[in-house]
């Protein structure tokens, strides 16, 4: 009878054991082992603990007859759960109250980990106590010991993979991944990019420092190479940090990215418990070879040794794989563009030189073959259209369109004028803009004289004019669209129109009607849920917003600024509008001086809107093999509607890549 009492208590005793083990598994499950703690050393706890509780289940009398060993065993194994459950919390805390933006995060830290220690001693204080002298001093030893061989994992972690320093973690994430300085990394383990020939696609490396002083390291990047040698040119941007964003989105958020130089021994310092990311960008040619290609970053430790530099340490290296299919870009985008490069003072004087100086001319050049080289067409070529110098802009096939000057002087007007329509390319590419936005009674009688004075001068012209739908002014109602029907032939409505009853409908008749041709538009608005360029958005909105243009069936993306800076420097701040709702409205580079370059450094965001031109290329490239609605199918798996998408880049990419793997089977 006594036996059976005493295997009882035993049982007893071990179920809070089990309900710790059990919370500590759970945890490593539910964050997929985002812990390092867990990865390394949680399968020795599961082991130890097991091992304990069936001891504890078959010995007959506790602690009497127990074995100090066995008694040693469970104190250890129970240190071994709670230093578990306590990284599994602190990455908990840490995680959700970074997410949530809540208050008091140290707080909470400093609250809830005493609770866990005071619960490991109230369980392991009556084990304590029944030992002996020597059991005593047996069962500290063995904790020491423990608590001295993994005092580098029992801290609060931010999560990343270990790299062979303790006191590095990194992570691969997805080119539309915005993680901010202090977010808890993922565990991206490594990164398989598929492209087609022809295309531009990139992805991040990001590495965190985990000790309480500075990392100091090198990034060393390989060759992107296949089996036979052939290689995808690769570039390497260093990502800067800004503060952007309000309320619960506001945080330090990567944007800026630095031409980095490839293995050059240039050392970085990351401070503690702070990310740097890295933004690896992939370049096919239209001849490169399909197939597998491999790639390896490795993040080390040098020094300079007689004047020659040598690697003394490899903190981490990881390999990447990309797959390129059959499936050929073309080098114009399908997706019209325009884009402005501002002739504001303040893009002249960050990068300083003089507007309307030889150097201010050729800084202009530099900006827009940028753009072009991203598929981007911006609103003026880099010189006057009477410049013979003008001619190999508007035959480049790239140049999807180019805007035209509007003189106040007749004959200047119509001599712009009867140089592009000589050209049937430059006809059709060629718009005015003279008029934005139109929203009072004042705005749409100024409208209505430069059409008139167009329709005169200038017949069969192109015109833009941005705009909302209706407004009311002075007790009467206008009607953009109906406006202007017959005189601006590009329509060109801000994007959250089309979420509006009636007005998708009203546009497409048009453009059946007419012939006319269906853009759209984003600035500083619309914001919430609508997707638009800030800086506090995740890159997936970005992109997205190509698949939406898509979904409207519209053809052209109209973008107000590109280098908007006379509100604030981009590097000093992000607020270049007016409100932190609009972080980075009108700026996709940042001055290349204030980081000792003379070229433009351009942003995350405007690799994420390059990278979405080539999504609505490769949409309107499956629609020629599959039709329209195979296109629509796979687009609303990603987009329900203007304000429903998916946040997920996973999901971005997996869809993307199940299109590439259509065109290249078929």
């Amino acid at each position: 009878m006594r036996e059976r009492v005493m295997k009882k208590q035993n049982l007893l005793q071990a179920l809070p054991f089990l309900l710790a083990l059990a919370l500590a598994g759970v945890m490593a499950w539910y964050y997929d082992v985002y812990v390092n703690w867990n990865e390394k050393i949680f399968p020795f706890a599961v082991a130890a603990s097991v091992l304990i509780f069936l001891a504890l289940a078959v010995s007959s009398v506790w602690p009497g007859k127990t074995r100090p060993g066995i008694k040693c065993l469970y104190i250890l194994g129970w240190f071994a759960v709670f230093a578990a459950a306590e990284q599994g919390l602190s990455y908990w805390i840490n995680n959700v109250t970074y997410q949530a933006k809540k208050p008091g995060a140290s707080a909470a830290m400093a609250a809830v980990l005493p609770l866990v220690a005071l619960l490991a001693i109230l369980l392991l204080i009556k084990p304590w106590l029944a030992l002996g002298r020597k059991g005593k001093a047996a069962a500290g030893i063995s904790v020491l010991a423990f608590a001295v061989a993994f005092a580098g994992f029992i801290r609060p972690d931010f999560g990343g993979i270990h790299g062979f320093y303790s006191d590095l973690a990194y992570t691969f994430a997805y080119s539309t991944q915005k993680i901010q300085l202090e977010e808890p990394l993922g565990r991206m383990k490594t990164i398989r990019v598929t492209m087609g020939q022809n295309e531009r696609e990139g992805f991040q490396f990001v590495v965190r420092g985990r000790s309480t002083g500075s990392l100091q390291y090198c990034i060393e990047l390989s060759d992107v190479s296949n089996e036979d040698g052939a290689a995808i040119p690769v570039s390497m941007f260093k990502e800067h940090y800004i503060y952007a964003g309000a309320g619960k989105d506001a945080g330090m958020y990567p944007d800026a990215l630095i031409p980095y130089p490839l293995n050059q021994n240039r050392l970085e310092i990351t401070a503690a418990h702070r990310n740097q990311g890295f933004y690896i960008e992939l370049r096919t040619a239209a001849d490169t070879p399909p197939g597998i290609y491999t790639g390896e970053i490795a993040v080390c430790q040098r020094r300079e040794v007689n004047y020659v530099w040598e690697t003394t340490a490899t903190l981490a290296q990881a390999e990447f794989t990309v797959e390129v299919l059959d499936v050929a870009f073309p080098d114009a985008a399908y997706s019209d563009t325009a884009v402005g490069i501002d002739f504001s003072g303040q893009f002249y004087a960050l990068n300083g030189v003089e507007q309307g100086s030889p150097e201010g001319d050729a800084l202009y050049k530099q900006y827009y073959d940028y753009l072009l080289d991203h598929k981007i067409s911006a609103y003026r070529v880099p010189y006057d259209l009477l410049d013979d110098r003008a001619d190999a802009y508007m035959s480049d096939p790239r140049v999807k369109s180019f805007q035209l000057p509007y003189p106040g002087d007749d004959a200047q007007l119509q001599e712009y004028y009867q140089k592009v329509q000589s050209n049937p390319a430059w006809a059709r590419k060629g718009y005015f803009y003279p008029i934005d936005e139109p929203g009072s009674a004042a705005a749409i009688d100024s409208y209505y004289s430069i059409t008139g004075r167009l329709a005169a001068l200038c017949p069969g012209y192109h015109m833009v004019t941005p705009f909302s739908w209706k407004f009311s002014d002075g007790g009467q109602e206008y009607d953009n669209l109906a406006i202007q029907n017959g005189r601006s032939d590009i329509m060109c409505p801000i994007s959250d129109t089309f979420g509006r009853q009636g007005f998708p409908e009203a546009v497409q008749k048009r453009v059946t009607d007419n012939g006319d041709r269906a853009w759209w538009y984003v600035c500083c608005g619309p914001t919430g849920d609508y997707n638009n360029m800030f800086v506090h958005l995740q890159g997936t909105r970005h992109r997205l917003l190509f698949w939406q243009q898509y979904q409207q069936n519209l053809t052209g993306l109209l973008y107000w600024d590109s280098v908007y800076w006379e509100k604030a420097n981009p590097w000093l701040s992000s607020v270049t509008w007016n409100n932190h709702n609009a972080c980075g409205d009108g700026s996709w580079f940042y001055p290349g001086p204030a980081v000792g370059l003379a070229e433009p450094v351009p942003s995350l965001r405007l690799k994420n809107i390059a990278d979405g031109l080539e999504d609505y290329d490769l949409l309107r490239m499956a629609e020629a093999k599959f039709g329209r609605d195979y296109c629509l199918e796979k687009a609303a798996q990603l987009s329900k509607g203007l304000t429903q998408y998916t946040r997920d880049s996973a999901k971005v990419e997996q869809v993307r890549v199940s299109i590439l793997n259509d065109l290249a089977a078929a």
